[in-house]
């Protein structure tokens, strides 16, 4: 029975609270908009890939004092900022970008796989800009990607 009065007590509060919202119209409900807002400018750090790690091999065909045959690694990937005419906003890009690391070396002197290159594509005329490592230092503009097909190298990969 006490279900029943509290329900009766709340429906003239629900109808009036619905009644309210429907009054406001269209015009003032909040819009959810399908085309993506511009975005001129982004924060990234950019990280190299790792340098892959060398093989410690020595060959077994000989049984005395055998030479070594490792392989090196592979260099690791680049993070590069091309400049695409295609893109025409910042707005995708991720707040950090890693390169893939080198692969590693093989026995019989099996060198490792460079490792892919992570390329960001931006708009004609983005500015990159270093941020100092001091905080409070300014900051520097290290390169202007005016035309389309302009790259930067932010990022080197490590050695092999």
């Amino acid at each position: 029975m006490a279900l029943a009065s509290l329900a009766r007590r709340l429906a003239p509060r629900v109808a009036d609270a619905a009644s309210a919202l429907w009054t406001r119209g269209l015009a003032d409900a909040p819009t959810t908009s399908r085309t993506p807002r511009f975005v001129d400018r982004v924060r990234v750090t950019a990280v190299g890939g790792a340098g892959g790690v060398g093989c410690a091999s020595h060959d077994k065909s000989t049984r005395h004092h055998a030479p070594p045959d490792g392989g090196s690694g592979g260099p690791g990937g680049d993070v590069v900022v091309e400049a695409d005419g295609a893109v025409k906003s910042l707005r995708g890009i991720r707040p950090l970008i890693k390169a893939s690391s080198g692969g590693h070396g093989g026995p019989s002197r099996r060198g490792g796989a460079r490792g892919a290159d992570a390329v960001v594509r931006v708009p004609p005329g983005t500015r990159v800009w270093s941020l100092a490592i001091p905080p409070g230092a300014p900051a520097v503009q290290v390169a202007d990607l005016t035309a389309p097909g302009d790259m930067y190298v932010a990022a080197r990969g490590g050695a092999g």
